[in-house]
């Protein structure tokens, strides 16, 4: 969430100029605008800052209901659109969205209400939506995959369009740099921002054990991040230090002894992102291109082949291949309970160890070198992105403007409480990890051949970055771009003709 920046702003936050996206929209300075900066307060706010003004039409729509249908996925259930009145003082969350609701109601007279179904079920319930509008629903919180397959299909309103024009994306309430990757000839059919906090949950983040650090006498990782300092190579040599092979097998375990980094399959997706690298970009003119930089990647495989050895590592998945126990109670085992030094997982997990008798860090990933001067992060698939359906017609306006007033009412409730629950261990704030998840929100990238799946091209490319590959990065790279081009320009041309282009 952009708004992240606003909240906890510290001062790493403000020294890291964020200077290009991977999913080449363009040099980008995620820097606040001189003019709505001052000094950073003692609660991480601007001290004078003029703050950003709702703009849409002074309209009371009293009586009217705005209906999402959210996701019903056990941990990845939607939390931030709905919430019960006798939730509040129960639950911080549900507190801060019943009220960010009731803003809603008592100043535009609109009802918020939730309709949950499962993630898989979605996409029929839209079309179905499509073909026969019942107005059962008039807003998707989904994920990303689901999302993607709307816009393929004609299922929703481009976002960036007349008829939703209440909606501002340069306002700091919407991701602006993830909507500007999700771009497609200036099209937007799914956005962030502080409505959602599964858009967060599911970021990949870097976990370190603070006590294991001291024992390691590994040098200050925050001061290194801030210093453009910690890359691959220093993964690597801590990760080795860290290595404690308790009963002496020379196998690492999960709920034994220490390993230096535990992970699981997706950890290489973020190596690959954070290396800088990127298989669709954008050019300076706007359009898409297959654009890997073959011979960064291969340098970039070789390094993580190295980082990812098995005799540093525990994989959490194969773990849970082998022994038949869940991925998420493996995670917590093996964090939780001291037996790794690195933790690489989504920001989702960083609530959950929050339980555990575990002193804990959150770092971003490491960059390739420190020639690349940037930090970049991935959001998975999962993560949760909002659509409004084409079945919503006559009422646009009012649902376009409610989306508008939601997310920027979340900003002080919804946006702020999530942010305690995240930096808070047993009463006590982690201040430490505040401006290192405001630096990882803040450099996600979007690599449109992810989220729309062109050439199954990242998956295969990933692939190479694991120990037991036999291919290289360089043959696989050279092998993927003409399916990629080719399945991009098919799936841009069907849009355009879709939606007018």
């Amino acid at each position: 969430m952009s708004t992240f920046k606003k909240i906890l702003c510290g001062t790493l936050a403000l020294m890291m100029v964020l200077s290009t996206c991977a999913c080449g929209v363009g040099d980008k300075d995620n820097s606040e605008d001189d003019d709505s900066k001052s000094t950073v307060a003692a609660d991480g706010t601007n001290e004078g800052e003029t703050k950003e003004t709702l703009d849409i039409p002074d309209t009371r729509y009293d009586g009217e209901e705005l209906v999402f249908m959210t996701r019903d996925e056990s941990e990845w259930s939607s939390l931030s659109i709905y919430a019960e009145k006798d939730q509040i003082g129960e639950d911080p969350l549900s507190e801060a969205v019943y009220t960010r609701n009731d803003m809603v109601l008592q100043n535009y007279g609109v009802t918020v209400k939730e309709y949950k179904e499962a993630t898989t079920a979605m996409p029929g319930k839209v079309q179905t939506e499509t073909n026969a509008p019942t107005g059962d629903f008039q807003v998707v919180v989904s994920n990303v995959n689901n999302s993607a397959g709307f816009s393929n299909n004609a299922l929703v309103w481009d976002l960036n369009s007349e008829e939703t024009s209440n909606i501002d994306f340069s306002k700091s309430w919407w991701d602006g740099q993830m909507i500007e990757g999700f771009t497609i000839n200036d099209k937007v059919f799914f956005a962030t921002g502080d409505m959602l906090t599964l858009d967060n949950d599911a970021t990949f983040v870097m976990m370190f054990n603070k006590t294991i650090a001291k024992e390691c006498q590994i040098p200050d990782l925050y001061s290194m991040v801030t210093n453009y300092e910690w890359t691959f190579d220093k993964l690597f040599e801590y990760e080795q230090l860290a290595i404690d092979d308790a009963d002496g097998d020379g196998k690492l375990a999960y709920d034994n002894g220490v390993s230096g980094f535990a992970l699981t399959n997706d950890v290489f997706y973020s190596m690959f992102y954070a290396g800088g690298l990127s298989v669709v970009k954008r050019g300076e003119d706007g359009t898409l291109a297959y654009a890997l930089d073959v011979e960064r990647g291969q340098n970039i495989s070789d390094s993580a082949k190295r980082i990812f050895s098995k005799d540093f590592i525990v994989n959490i998945n194969d773990v849970a291949t082998s022994t038949g126990a869940g991925v998420p109670e493996i995670g917590k085992t093996c964090f939780g309970e001291n037996h790794a030094f690195f933790f690489g997982e989504v920001l989702q997990c960083v609530e959950r160890m929050r339980g555990y008798d575990v002193d804990f860090g959150v770092i971003p990933y490491p960059m390739y070198n420190q020639e690349q001067r940037q930090y970049y992060h991935m959001m998975h698939t999962t993560g949760s992105v909002v659509s409004i359906p084409r079945s919503v017609s006559k009422n646009i306006e009012m649902v376009s403007s409610m989306l508008e007033a939601i997310s920027y009412y979340s900003v002080d409730t919804v946006t702020k409480q999530y942010y305690e629950i995240n930096l808070t261990t047993k009463n006590v704030k982690d201040e430490q990890s505040g401006p290192m998840i405001d630096l990882i929100l803040a450099s996600r990238v979007c690599d449109l051949a992810y989220y729309y799946g062109w050439g199954n091209a990242v998956g295969s490319l990933v692939e190479t970055l694991k120990p037991d590959s036999t291919k290289s990065m360089s043959s696989v790279g050279k092998s993927v771009g003409k399916s990629v081009d080719r399945q991009m320009e098919r799936a841009i041309k069907k849009i355009d003709e879709n939606y007018g282009g």
